[in-house]
């Protein structure tokens, strides 16, 4: 029977397809070039009339700041929401913080210092659609991979011999860069048939991590260039930097444009024997730790690495962690963590994602510059015991990256 009624379907699309050209080619007939341009849109509709697919939407994230979030707040924009940032009163950030009351004041005796990123990359592995709870969808904030209706997105379309018996969540991923030269990252997604568009209320973005690059006149010292929240691995909720061994090219430490591979050449070919690793920082210092010795003794293997004779021993509990929301804490290493997004009312072929990262980085100093730097200014060290310490207790020195704000609507 459900077979039948796919026939059906497609047989009234493959008729109103005949008289939409039949239109246009009356209105086509004296020009050889709009006669092209019908064959080519004949071809396209026979296409869609015989699968029954539509032409897919885009999902697109644009560079965006927090002034011009709040001016779309107020004109009802719908919020995008973790599980954990229900409230649709307030603009938040994806842990459901106020982006504009990141700092603890100078109670605990210490100026609020912030920096802006001038870049960032979103890991992006899957986007999945949820129905609404009224035609069967989970309870808002219940939301899995499991129970998800529709997938929209799979970054595992583009690498090939996919192990899908094997495949587990976040192992194919795709960058989606925000630099100054190039301010929006767009994808093609699903589109999802209009006459159920309907039953859809939330969409959720599923990615390994979040990368903020910083300008060399804010964060001075190179192995702090790029740090990574990362949301979906092994080192969920911790903020790792990228170190680069010295085959990589010189222009990633000054240009995000450059690392995340939207310049006009191809850098990473260029560089070929290119390896990133990762650097920890200490919560009670703000140097590195010694996760990988190789830094320390071997430093001219490396362009970016920690200043020689300054790490310091690694255990997970002093590891730096980013502000991120409580329902993080409540998965299973085996659950992905999902940014989920409500839809509202009408068509959701084209998603608009507009993403905000001001003063993302906070820390408390009475250093006289704005400058962040650890490793040669003890001004800028925090002093929490633990990472979880410096994330709660506002009378320590602290040190915190924040997740993103980020605002959606549709077209």
């Amino acid at each position: 029977m459900k077979q039948n009624e796919k026939k059906i379907m497609r047989g009234t699309l493959s008729i109103a397809v005949f008289f939409i050209l039949f239109l246009l080619f009356l209105m086509s007939c004296g020009s050889k070039d709009s006669n092209k341009d019908l064959i080519t849109n004949l071809t396209i509709a026979q296409i869609l009339a015989g699968s029954g697919e539509q032409p897919p939407g885009k999902a697109e994230f644009r560079l965006s700041n927090t002034n011009s979030l709040l001016s779309t707040r107020s004109s009802n924009v719908q919020q995008f929401r973790t599980l954990s940032a229900t409230s649709y009163g307030l603009l938040t950030d994806l842990s459901g913080n106020n982006p504009q009351n990141y700092g603890d004041g100078t109670s605990d005796g210490f100026t609020d210092h912030f920096i802006t990123p001038i870049a960032a990359a979103l890991d992006i592995c899957q986007i999945v659609a949820y129905k609404s709870r009224e035609k069967g969808g989970p309870e808002p904030g219940n939301e899995t991979l499991e129970n998800a209706s529709l997938i929209l997105y799979d970054a595992a379309v583009i690498f090939q011999n996919v192990n899908e018996k094997e495949r587990k969540f976040c192992d194919y991923v795709d960058k989606f860069s925000l630099v100054p030269e190039k301010q929006t990252a767009r994808v093609d997604i699903k589109t999802i048939p209009i006459d159920q568009r309907a039953d859809y209320d939330r969409i959720g973005i599923i990615a390994s991590s979040l990368t903020y690059a910083f300008s060399p006149n804010d964060v001075p010292e190179d192995a702090y260039r790029y740090m990574s929240l990362e949301l979906n691995n092994s080192y969920r909720g911790e903020i790792i930097t990228d170190i680069f061994y010295d085959g990589c090219p010189n222009s990633f430490l000054n240009s995000p444009r450059s690392y995340f591979n939207e310049g006009t050449t191809n850098d990473w070919v260029e560089g070929n024997t290119c390896t990133v690793r990762p650097g920890m920082i200490d919560s009670n210092s703000g140097i590195f730790l010694l996760n990988s010795e190789e830094y320390f003794t071997n430093p001219n293997r490396y362009k970016n690495p920690p200043l020689v004779n300054s790490g310091v021993a690694d255990t997970e509990s002093k590891r730096l962690k980013y502000k991120k929301p409580s329902s993080m804490d409540t998965l299973r290493s085996s659950d992905p963590y999902i940014m989920v997004l409500n839809l509202g009312e009408g068509s959701i072929s084209n998603l608009f994602l507009d993403v905000s990262m001001d003063n993302v980085l906070f820390w408390d100093s009475n250093a006289p510059d704005n400058q962040f730097s650890p490793q040669l200014d003890v001004q800028d060290r925090p002093n929490a015991t633990s990472g979880a310490d410096n994330l709660t207790n506002t009378s320590r020195k602290n040190m915190i990256l924040h997740l993103p704000t980020i605002l959606s609507s549709k077209k």
